[in-house]
């Protein structure tokens, strides 16, 4: 193995929609995010409609789109 890769989430607009994401993410990332960032942040759902890979740095980028309350 070559190293390893980062993937990079891009496009939150305060630490509290980052957390909430993050905090989504790690317990139950296979689910519909919708219920869990509108009951944790001001958002009501995180979309991804594409990505960004660099393999000199090693890093894929996703921007993300959020869509407010």
């Amino acid at each position: 193995m070559a190293g390893k890769f980062k993937v990079i989430f891009d496009g939150f607009e305060t630490l509290e929609q980052a957390q909430a994401f993050a905090n989504w993410y790690i317990h139950s990332g296979e689910q519909d995010s919708s219920l869990y960032m509108e009951e944790s942040s001001d958002i009501e759902f995180v979309g991804v409609s594409n990505s960004f890979a660099d393999e000199e740095t090693r890093e894929i980028t996703l921007p993300v789109n959020l869509y407010k309350k």
